[in-house]
């Protein structure tokens, strides 16, 4: 979704572009292990004409990145493997090995002295998931903490939501995520995102490549996949209200997060590919404004229409691995790109419904995958469903 609106910035600007995507989606089977299907139609393929050169594949794929990459001079590097499913191997085969790749053939191709694939400068997508848990700040004396653990099992167990200071135990508020956040996120995608930044600084370094690494807050718009169970908060709402279905909140819906327009999200991608301000830096995108999850479920509950017969469920439910706040400050990018969002929450989300809804006049079929692949993946707990395995045990 976001790679599609960068293009679409680019060519505004007269630039020549080569997209590179091998136009799937992982997502589980009833055995939970990840299956390629494709999620773009040929008519979305065919989107750009002859105005972009569309490469379709993967980047682990040697001899194709090769002949993709001939006279780039700047990329884009957005192609991942994201979610939280089981196993965890796909996320750095995409994220690790697809990186080194692009890296690998830079090199090869240049080492020689000559320039095939002149690289001059790589802006490359990192994610907020790095940082595990938020920031926050401690009530009684302002002291700002950066979260070097996910809260305990046991906290959730006892409905025990908001984040507790290790020192004190007392409930501390949300605070904007700085870039010097330490980033302690412990998932195979979170893991894979912070081996990336490493692996792109360094290398670049070493080629003389410019890289600038972004960390997304959570991106959302017109053009985010309907049929990937994790592509996004609100496409998985939206999916669950077309289908008559109550979204299902986790805990009990005020944990906060930031969502970013995707247009906002693609203008910042420009930015820093635009500005040597960028050149060796690592930013957060986004408002820096939270919106509790509970709000967005019946933001869109109301924008769909369906106030009157559906409610958002509350079943108490959790994930051991969610942050409870993140909110993501981007005040380092502005001071250096100028850049800032302009599209609101309210008004974003609404451009996303109203897309949703003619994409379902033109014929696109709108299931709910995301309630059976949760299922299926185990990684959604609650008090009682913990106690009886237990019990089983």
């Amino acid at each position: 979704m976001i790679g599609s609106y960068i293009v679409d910035q680019c060519l505004e600007k007269g630039c020549t572009v080569v997209i590179v995507d091998s136009l799937v989606v992982a997502v589980p089977t009833k055995e939970n292990e990840l299956r390629e299907v494709p999620v773009y139609t040929k008519a979305q393929q065919e989107k750009y004409g002859a105005k972009v050169d569309l490469r379709i594949g993967k980047m682990q794929d040697r001899e194709f990145m090769r002949k993709a990459l001939q006279g780039v001079e700047y990329v884009f590097h957005l192609a991942a493997q994201g979610g939280f499913q089981r196993p965890f191997s796909p996320y750095f085969d995409s994220n690790i090995t697809g990186t080194s790749v692009m890296f690998d053939i830079i090199w090869e191709e240049n080492k020689n002295g000559t320039k095939n694939v002149p690289v001059k400068k790589i802006v490359a997508a990192s994610s907020m998931a790095m940082y595990g848990e938020g920031s926050y700040k401690r009530k009684n004396d302002g002291k700002i903490i950066h979260a070097k653990q996910y809260r305990k099992k046991e906290q959730f167990e006892k409905q025990q939501w908001e984040y507790r200071c290790p020192e004190t135990d007392e409930v501390c508020e949300p605070f904007p995520i700085t870039e010097d956040h330490p980033g302690n996120g412990t998932s195979a995608y979170a893991m894979s995102k912070q081996l990336k930044e490493k692996m792109c600084f360094a290398f670049g370094q070493e080629l003389g490549i410019d890289i600038c690494m972004l960390r997304y807050s959570l991106t959302y718009g017109p053009r985010q996949s309907l049929h990937n169970p994790y592509t996004g908060m609100i496409s998985i709402f939206s999916s669950l209200i077309m289908n008559d279905k109550a979204p299902t909140v986790y805990e009990d819906g005020n944990q906060m997060r930031d969502f970013v327009f995707v247009s906002d999200n693609a203008a910042a991608n420009i930015a820093c590919m635009e500005s040597a301000n960028a050149n060796g830096k690592c930013f957060n995108i986004s408002t820096g404004k939270g919106t509790s999850v509970a709000t967005l479920a019946t933001f869109l509950i109301k924008a769909f229409g369906k106030e009157k017969t559906l409610k958002t469920a509350f079943p108490g439910s959790f994930r051991v691995q969610d942050c409870r706040d993140m909110v993501l400050d981007s005040s380092a990018l502005k001071k250096a790109t100028g850049w800032a969002p302009t599209i609101t929450f309210e008004q974003g989300v609404q451009k996303q419904v109203d897309w949703v809804l003619e994409e379902k006049k033109k014929g696109e079929v709108i299931k709910d995958y995301f309630t059976e692949a949760t299922a299926k993946s185990g990684l959604v707990h609650t008090a009682e469903s913990d106690a009886k395995r237990r019990k089983m045990a």
